[in-house]
């Protein structure tokens, strides 16, 4: 617990340093257009995030794309929204770098399975038996149950 407390002073920090840093870069103004351009950026993401739900959800049902890629774009995706919603520098770098991995996740091939691997998923490379030959067997009794209720 107090490692939260140490990351959040920090992160406090960090953020004062950067947006003091910014202002007397490019001035204040420029500051305020940064907070609202990136917040109108990060609730705009937001509400097309269930967009992007609805085309992942549809993509991990049709077996493009694995159960865990989905819920980690997703996830860095609004994480990075609120994080650009959040005023400061810093924020808005983080929020950034979330939204780039998330897409990265969504779009790379390697949380991706290819069609032929769902084509020949019932169809088993190797038989199960060494013998192709099975002989299946039912048993049909002719005897009636022994123990039968008497009335």
């Amino acid at each position: 617990m107090p490692f939260l407390y140490v990351g959040g002073f920090l992160y406090l920090v960090l953020e004062i340093f950067l947006i003091v840093d910014f202002i007397h870069e490019f001035g204040i103004w420029t500051f305020f257009l940064e907070i609202i351009i990136s917040g109108v950026l990060g609730i705009f993401i937001l509400f097309r995030e269930r967009l992007h739900i609805l085309e992942d959800l549809s993509q991990m049902f049709s077996g493009t794309m694995t159960p865990m890629g989905f819920l980690s774009s997703n996830f860095f995706r609004m994480l990075g929204a609120i994080f650009l919603i959040l005023p400061g520098v810093l924020s808005d770098c983080l929020g950034i770098i979330l939204e780039c991995v998330g897409f990265i996740i969504a779009n790379h091939s390697f949380l991706k399975k290819s069609p032929e691997h769902f084509e020949n998923f019932d169809r088993p490379s190797k038989p199960f038996f060494k013998d192709d030959e099975v002989i299946d067997v039912e048993i049909i009794s002719d005897d009636k149950n022994p123990k039968q209720e008497k009335r």
